[in-house]
């Protein structure tokens, strides 16, 4: 029986170190075959007082030696290696998915401020366009007026002073109707809201916003708001925009993508019997910012719970920087989506029967 054939219940390992072992065994017969013939031809020539066929087969073997060990101990080593690279490789596919997720947050956020804003534009170039009919009918007329009074009487300078003016009035205020119109539209190609256009917007609603920011409006009144409470008082509906306010809001603060959740949560449940809630807009959140703060040192209404003192809007400056209100500061500011702000949301047009006023302040 064939000594160096190896047994079926050896270990893998095992075979590998005895055919090791048989390759060192055929080597080392080399060697010494070498040697021989080293010594026959130096004639034992020596180096450092050692022969020098011994020095060069000392070296051979400690090659040989260190190729063994490098296969025994190294290849474990390496193995943890490739291990670690495929953990690394995990980490990173976790990554990407996260950021998917919040570029899919992101998009999420435009669609509906694209759609809001697509039914702005729509509902102001139809009152827009009205306003034209109404302003030509009225330009033809005065135009039909002017060539009636101008038939019947040269002497009758001064009405027709008085048309003429009328019909370049109104002729400018159609022209700037049309400009007002095109300025809409371009606006309408973002979806951002700029500080210019905040600024503007704060002045024409004479929106109260306290210095510190360059759109501020710190003369501002502030909206007269009419403030009732419905049902159980766990919504308030303002008669002067028709928005209906939840009391309370968040208890605490929210990234964006949170603060979307907890708005669509308040929908699968239909908070207090509405299910169209959302993040208001800035400038009906902006609608509750009072100029005087109340005893809480806040900038709204003490009707409201005072936990949020500034709140989320739908509204972005750019991609990722979406408007906030703050009732501390009482203005508003830019933030980061990653920010932390409490939700105060806003419902539709949905008003209940049971109907209570506000406690005084």
């Amino acid at each position: 029986m064939d000594k160096d054939k190896p047994s079926k219940s050896k270990s893998l390992d095992e075979q590998i170190k005895e055919a090791e072992l048989k390759r060192i065994r055929s080597e080392s017969a080399k060697f010494d075959a070498e040697k021989a013939e080293i010594e026959k031809r130096t004639n034992q020539k020596k180096l450092f007082g050692i022969p020098i066929y011994q020095t060069i087969v000392g070296g051979l073997a400690a090659g040989l030696f260190i190729v063994g060990f490098s296969w025994t101990f190294l290849m474990p080593v390496l193995n943890k290696d490739a291990q670690i690279a495929s953990k690394q490789s995990k980490l990173q596919d976790i990554e990407n998915r996260l950021e998917r997720a919040r570029l899919d947050s992101s998009n999420r956020i435009l669609a509906v401020q694209k759609a809001e804003l697509e039914r702005q534009v729509q509902l102001i170039t139809a009152r827009l366009d009205s306003s034209n009919q109404r302003r030509q009918a009225e330009l033809a007329a005065a135009r039909k007026a002017l060539a009636s009074e101008k038939a019947k009487s040269q002497s009758n300078q001064s009405r027709v002073q008085e048309l003429t003016a009328q019909v370049s009035t109104l002729q400018q205020d159609i022209t700037q109707a049309e400009a007002e119109k095109q300025e809409i539209r371009r606006i309408a190609k973002s979806p951002y809201l700029s500080a210019e256009a905040v600024a503007a917007m704060l002045k024409e609603k004479n929106y109260f916003c306290r210095e510190g920011v360059p759109w501020s409006n710190s003369s501002g009144a502030g909206l007269d708001n009419k403030f009732k409470f419905i049902g159980d008082g766990e919504v308030v509906r303002d008669g002067a925009t028709g928005c209906i306010w939840q009391r309370h809001g968040s208890t605490g603060a929210l990234v964006l993508a949170n603060a979307l959740a907890y708005v669509d949560s308040m929908n699968q449940v239909t908070y207090a019997g509405l299910s169209n809630w959302r993040l208001p807009t800035l400038e009906e959140a902006m609608s509750l910012v009072e100029p005087r703060k109340n005893g809480k040192g806040l900038h709204i209404n003490a009707s409201f719970d005072q936990t949020q003192k500034w709140i989320w809007t739908s509204d972005e400056a750019s991609a990722g920087t979406p408007w906030i209100v703050s009732f501390f500061h009482g203005r508003c500011y830019r933030d980061e989506a990653s920010g932390g702000n409490f939700v105060r949301a806003v419902g539709g047009r949905k008003v209940m029967n049971v109907v209570y006023s506000p406690p005084k302040q």
